[in-house]
Parts: C-alpha cells; sequence; structure tokens
C-alpha cells in the first residue's frame, strides 16, 4: 500500500484562448478537461458564443450564450466548479462579432 500525502491547496494550471470576432470553429483542446470560465466582450446584437464537448460542431453544446444584445461591458462567467468534457473543447462565435477568453484546462 502507498500513500501520498500533499499540503495545500491543489495548483493546477489553466490554459486561456483569446478569440476576437466571428468563428466557424476553433479547436482548443483535444481529449478529456475542464472549462473554469469564459470572459466575453465587444458584442454586437444578435453574436452567439457556443463551446462544444467534442472536436467539431458535431460534439453535444456545453456552454452556450444564446443571442446576445450589444455590450460594451466586458462579461465574466465563472464555473466554479468547471465544467468537464470529455472528447475536446470546441468554440464557435457566430451572428456577429464579439470577443470571447475562454480558460481551460
Amino acid at each position: 500500500s502507498l500513500t501520498i500525502l500533499t499540503w495545500g491547496k491543489n495548483q493546477t494550471q489553466p490554459k486561456y484562448f483569446n478569440q476576437q470576432g466571428l468563428t466557424t470553429g476553433v479547436l482548443l483542446k483535444n481529449g478529456i478537461g475542464s472549462l473554469h470560465s469564459i470572459n466575453i466582450s465587444g458584442v454586437v446584437n444578435n453574436a452567439n458564443i457556443t463551446l462544444y464537448d467534442g472536436t467539431s460542431t458535431a460534439g453535444t453544446v456545453i456552454y452556450t450564450t444564446g443571442a446576445m444584445t450589444n455590450q460594451t461591458i466586458p462579461i465574466s462567467i465563472p464555473f466554479n466548479n468547471g465544467i468537464n468534457f470529455e472528447n475536446g473543447l470546441y468554440l464557435t462565435i457566430t451572428g456577429a462579432n464579439c470577443n470571447a477568453q475562454v480558460i481551460y484546462e
């Protein structure tokens, strides 16, 4: 039997990706992981951000903003316990321009 004890808070090393404007799709990660948060800014009317559990839009939707209205104030959406994904993390921004910073690991 073997036991490993650690002291202190678990430290992770999340990555981030910035997308400015429309995109039909960007593969952020292949394989399992966790979505920590998303920061949104510069929203033009009808912009829609969607994150999929998969390597394309054929994956399962794990988060979508729906059609947003014009926003000049940045929005931060934390997922306190993370949203786990199994197959990958895929991002699309459709409808109109906006900026998205996705933080994941």
